[in-house]
């Protein structure tokens, strides 16, 4: 029971309910601290009934450690923010810290007084979110011994750590992606001018267009801010037609938003068919189907693990010297620009719009011929009642996609993006964090890769006999006859790509027994025939046809518990190491001489920069290329088209077609050959 009067409960007390020393409260309470099962159970239990709490700041004087982590915020309306805020929070929260957030002022007198107060809360370390410092802070957090990290800011300042994105790369890379798209009259709204992130991007922009001969034709100053954001794009683009932008790159996602909604919505034009819109950030919304805005995306996992890392680093040991750490910045392709390979039309400064010329537009017009075997990212048509476990908690929020071949959806909804037989099935999967896919077996191979997130595969009757966890471009030829499931262990929305054995992939799904139990239990019942009625719309089987039969113990033992040990390396390959041998030549990662040796009736090979070859080449059964780093331009006798990652394109049998990186930067796909071996089980022999 707790005790009924309003004074404080003290360690003192706590110690003599438990019958243990003082000490022994105090470790149990610091976090790390070496104390025994049974004196934490005597601790915990006295603590419970007496009320008590430890004073955190008392014993901050005694250890000199408050484990308090001050968080300093510029602002929060920019979508970025709040997301990188919350992880940051969660992260430092499992390594035993508190966070205090501040919210800076405008001007730097008012955040060096803000930090000023901060340090009288006796932090053991600061976190600065698109801050600047004086250099006198600088110097007397150093003097005090309160480490400082920046995230997502660069500061000439000796040091003092920090964590961004490559901003420079990612500007350029915006810069070659509109070129490649046509633009020729490309515009700027840039962030806050005092900005780091604003330098780079801009000086990473502009180096593109030199590169190709362009410079900026128009520039403004959105500031980071909504409403300045709104006045100048407005008036960027109210102008003659002849004087207008064609494309135009916007310095964060959070401005870009409200520059798409000026063009569209005030000014009455389209995006991408008037003007096309590029971010930064890759901020939730820019997904949303209002916006499906191209972005630059900077790894905010990444970019908050490292800063928590050097932070705790800096904290452990003083003497450590400060670390600047670049992470990637990738080019998000949607729908607000016009990809490379589209049909475009240029502006030309004081006369109207024109189109191309007969030979440039002759290469891109012809790019029809093919069009019904592309399949684009943003295109794809997602199902969310493929499958038996539609309505079953935890499995109830996945997307599966059917881009090649029949599939094995069991609802009639599927949408089927290409039906053209090859051999083999291509499909994927979309999931958000934490949502799983059930345990199920395939007669005929299933082969995975990772196109976004990072993805735990599992594997046995109850999912317990072993697991891998599988990261962007990895690759997973999972034994054929094994239950298999795999869940989106990362913390956002990511795909997989799937490849399928056979053009009926095997005949369906066989389902682990207590998967159909519990898909029951939440209204979908599958037929005997592999189709499924959805008993929460009023759906019943058809007179005469029963439920799909439970598998008997009997039938359950002919599928096999395999370890992770005799799974992982014959069957699992990560991207690093096949990319490390594609030097000068494609990789085959599967087939009969393969890295993983399988014969399932189709090969995979992943080819990178290095390995492409701008020599034509043709293969006599149908071609599917799968990217999933870098854009990747694929020409043939009178057509061309530029791929992006998670597009996807058949190749007809017997066409020479070569396929090279469009734009610099990493690149990689994986390409997928049918064969003469029939579908059948995975064999590594």
């Amino acid at each position: 029971m707790k005790t009924e009067s309003n004074k404080k409960v003290t360690a003192s007390e706590v110690a003599a309910r438990a019958g243990v020393s003082r000490s022994a409260v105090s470790r149990y309470f610091t976090p790390g601290a070496s104390v025994s099962p049974k004196t934490a159970t005597k601790v915990a239990q006295a603590a419970e009934e007496l009320g008590y709490r430890p004073n955190v700041l008392a014993r901050s004087l005694i250890t000199g450690h408050s484990r308090i982590i001050g968080l300093v915020v510029a602002y929060l309306d920019n979508y970025f923010y709040p997301e990188v805020l919350e992880r940051l929070s969660n992260a430092l929260q499992a390594e035993g810290y508190h966070v205090l957030v501040f919210m800076a002022p405008s001007t730097r007198a008012d955040v060096d007084q803000v930090i000023s107060e901060i340090l009288d809360y006796q932090v053991d370390g600061l976190v600065f979110a698109s801050v600047t410092l004086s250099s006198e802070l600088t110097s007397r957090c150093q003097k005090i011994g309160v480490p400082v990290v920046l995230f997502n800011r660069l500061q000439d300042i000796e040091g003092i750590s920090a964590v961004v994105s490559d901003n420079f790369d990612g500007g350029r890379r915006v810069a070659d992606f509109l070129v490649e798209g046509g633009h020729r009259r490309i515009a700027y709204i840039s962030g806050a001018e005092d900005a780091s992130t604003q330098r780079d991007r801009e000086a990473g922009f502009r180096a593109g267009l030199e590169a190709a001969g362009l410079d900026i034709v128009a520039r403004a100053s959105g500031d980071y801010d909504r409403e300045t954001s709104r006045r100048v794009s407005r008036e960027m683009f109210d102008v003659a037609p002849e004087n207008r932008p064609d494309a135009v790159f916007v310095a964060n996602d959070h401005m870009a938003i409200v520059t798409m909604d000026v063009l569209r919505y005030e000014l009455g034009l389209t995006v991408p068919g008037d003007v096309s819109v590029v971010g930064f950030d890759d901020v939730p919304p820019a997904s949303w189907p209002s916006y499906d805005l191209t972005t630059v995306r900077q790894p905010a996992d990444r970019m908050v693990a490292e800063t928590v890392e050097i932070l705790l680093e800096h904290i452990n040991d003083p003497d450590m010297p400060p670390r600047r750490v670049t992470t990637d910045a990738r080019l998000i392709v949607r729908g607000s620009a016009r990809r490379p390979g589209e049909p475009v039309t240029h502006v030309g400064a004081g006369a109207p719009l024109t189109p191309l010329t007969k030979e440039e537009n002759d290469m891109l017009m012809k790019n029809t011929d093919l069009s019904g075997r592309i399949v684009r990212y943003g295109e794809l048509q997602p199902c969310r009642t493929a499958f038996i476990d539609a309505h079953t908690p935890g499995s109830d929020q996945k997307e599966n996609f059917t881009i090649i071949g029949g599939g094995v959806s069991e609802s009639p909804d599927q949408h089927v993006h290409i039906d053209i037989p090859h051999g083999f099935n291509i499909g994927a999967a979309g999931q958000p964090p934490k949502c799983r896919n059930s345990l199920h077996s395939h007669r005929t191979a299933e082969v995975f890769f990772v196109l976004s997130g990072r993805w735990r595969f599992f594997w046995g009757l109850h999912g317990t006999a072993g697991e891998v966890v599988l990261e962007e471009g990895d690759i997973f030829n999972i034994p054929t006859g094994i239950f298999r499931g795999f869940e989106n262990v990362g913390t956002d929305y990511g795909m997989i790509m799937a490849i399928l054995g056979g053009d009926d992939a095997g005949g369906g799904v066989i389902w682990a027994p207590q998967v159909i139990q519990e898909a029951d239990a939440h209204g979908l019942v599958l037929s005997e025939e592999g189709k499924l009625y959805d008993t929460k719309k009023g759906e019943s089987l058809p007179e005469g046809v029963g439920k799909m039969p439970l598998l008997t113990e009997e039938e359950l033992k002919a599928f096999p518990e395999p370890s992770a040990a005799e799974v992982i390396p014959d069957f699992v390959a990560r991207y690093w190491d096949i990319a490390a041998m594609a030097h000068e030549a494609p990789v085959k990662v599967i087939g009969e001489t393969g890295l993983l040796r399988d014969r399932p009736g189709f090969e995979v090979d992943l080819v990178t920069r290095d390995s492409a070859t701008e020599t034509p080449e043709q293969f006599d059964r149908p071609t599917v290329l799968m990217p999933f780093r870098g854009h990747w331009r694929v020409t043939w006798d009178g057509g061309s088209t530029v791929l992006a990652p998670g597009d996807t394109m058949s190749v007809p049998e017997e066409l020479d077609h070569a396929v090279v990186p469009a734009m610099s930067g990493e690149s990689a796909l994986y390409r997928v050959i049918g064969t003469q071996d029939p579908a059948g089980p995975t064999r590594a022999d």
